[in-house]
């Protein structure tokens, strides 16, 4: 590979890290990866070669061809050179491979955290059947006493809230984490 390619390697990094819903810090993100990508592509560059692109080396690196083209399979293109190609393009639909949560499977009393940048948080209660009542804001529009109805939470994908009542006004729809999504904690 003749050209410079560093910008398309940050760029198919932290694809990678948002398909996966997660950084790649430590070596147990590195072996989580490599087991996702076994299970998912019948193929997987070692441990060693991932923690090596990702930084993680004393020597400098130069990723194979194979391992590009597995890790852009990974993210939906077609080998690496379209993932460059592609980059150019935003993406309108695609399946989502990170850590789902759905208002059903939660107790009535459950409490869930919920992080979006920059810096907000809000505690949330589950009333039962998607009903949500704010229990604590910091840095949010929301506030303490709001209820909206929200059936799934979608670990670092934007949080999309119906019949939000806020304040006294008419029930409204809401967005969290429109650019860089929410993350949740169950409490």
């Amino acid at each position: 590979m003749d050209k410079d390619y560093s910008t398309h390697y940050i760029a198919l990094r932290k694809a990678v890290e948002e398909r996966a819903g997660r950084e790649m810090k430590t070596p147990n993100d590195f072996v989580w990866l490599m087991k996702r990508l076994q299970s998912q592509l019948k193929q997987a560059p070692s441990l060693a070669t991932l923690e090596r692109f990702w930084g993680y080396a004393k020597t400098p690196y130069q990723p194979s061809r194979w391992t590009l083209n597995v890790l852009s399979a990974y993210v939906g293109s077609k080998d690496f050179e379209h993932f460059c190609h592609d980059g150019e393009k935003e993406v309108q639909s695609d399946f989502l491979d990170r850590q789902q949560l759905s208002a059903d499977s939660l107790a009535t009393g459950a409490l869930l955290q919920l992080t979006w940048s920059p810096g907000r948080r809000c505690v949330i209660e589950h009333l039962g059947k998607g009903n949500f009542r704010v229990v604590e804001a910091v840095g949010a529009k929301l506030s303490q006493g709001d209820t909206f109805v929200c059936h799934s939470f979608i670990q670092g994908e934007p949080l999309y809230l119906s019949m939000l009542r806020h304040e006294g006004l008419q029930p409204m729809a809401y967005v969290a984490g429109k650019k860089e999504g929410v993350r949740f904690t169950e409490l």
